[in-house]
């Protein structure tokens, strides 16, 4: 018999896309002590990342982790859909960014398992048209997207500020792949919420670079993807960290979707 710590970051959401979609929201992210064991064998299970969304279409909500009796939720997966229904941002551990319409699609509520303290927050507010909102993150909400000056492109939200663990810094394991440790880093940042997709447009009849785009918005520090502002320049979620997805870019001439959810994982420790 002994004493564990626990640590859950379950699966990011995927991104939706494309469309001036909203970026995924991180898995959910809690740490547990004084967690009384005995000899197992226990089961553990390490939450996927969500699938982005193509079509266009929502992102996926990332899966549960869970080990020792506890269990962390999955990331809501972004809003997509042109004043929709399921242009609203899923709710998840932290919630999904959202997509088109300011008034009826805010984006999705964090905490979805109702946990003390919360495992996430939601995902951004919209405040303009052609630009989605960021994920949620496990330090913050999802940033709110932009609406720049006539003639300029609108600009997704930032992902949401992952949560630092400095237990669980990035210079505890070694073996852990180059991506990882800078996502994590010497603070222990894990559920960083997915950019939302910028607008990409054509003026005058012409196309980006003629025409006008957004920047590409970041991801939440702690492995959130960051948002397209084009065709494929966003990123998924970082693996084994629960970061949201960046959001689709909107735009003319290609049809580029959104970016998966990065997988979660499950950290024990055993006091001796």
């Amino acid at each position: 018999c002994g004493i564990a710590e626990l640590f859950l970051a379950a699966g990011g959401g995927g991104g939706a896309g494309p469309g001036s979609a909203g970026g995924g929201g991180a898995g959910g992210v809690r740490n547990i002590t004084n967690i009384p064991v005995s000899a197992g064998p226990y089961p553990i299970s390490i939450g996927s990342g969500g699938a982005n969304g193509s079509g266009p279409s929502v992102g996926a909500n990332g899966t549960n982790s869970s080990a020792l009796g506890y269990s962390s939720t999955g990331g809501g997966g972004g809003g997509m859909g042109d004043n929709m229904p399921n242009s609203k941002g899923r709710p998840g551990g932290s919630g999904g960014g959202s997509d088109s319409d300011p008034t009826n699609n805010p984006g999705g509520a964090g905490n979805a398992g109702g946990y003390s303290p919360p495992e996430g927050n939601p995902g951004g507010t919209l405040t303009t048209y052609n630009a989605g909102t960021g994920g949620g993150g496990a330090g913050g909400a999802g940033g709110t997207n932009v609406q720049p000056p006539i003639g300029a492109a609108s600009v997704g939200g930032v992902g949401g500020n992952g949560a630092p663990f400095t237990a669980y810094a990035s210079s505890l394991f070694p073996t852990m792949p180059t991506p990882w440790k800078n996502a994590v880093g010497p603070t222990g940042l894990y559920g960083g919420g997915g950019g939302g997709g910028s607008q990409n447009a054509p003026s005058a009849g012409g196309t980006p670079p003629n025409g006008f785009q957004g920047t590409a918005p970041a991801g939440g520090p702690g492995g959130g993807g960051k948002g397209d502002s084009g065709p494929g320049d966003g990123s998924s979620g970082e693996s084994n960290t629960g970061g949201g997805g960046g959001g689709g870019a909107r735009g003319y001439g290609f049809n580029g979707p959104g970016h998966a959810g990065g997988t979660g994982i499950v950290i024990i420790r055993y006091l001796t």
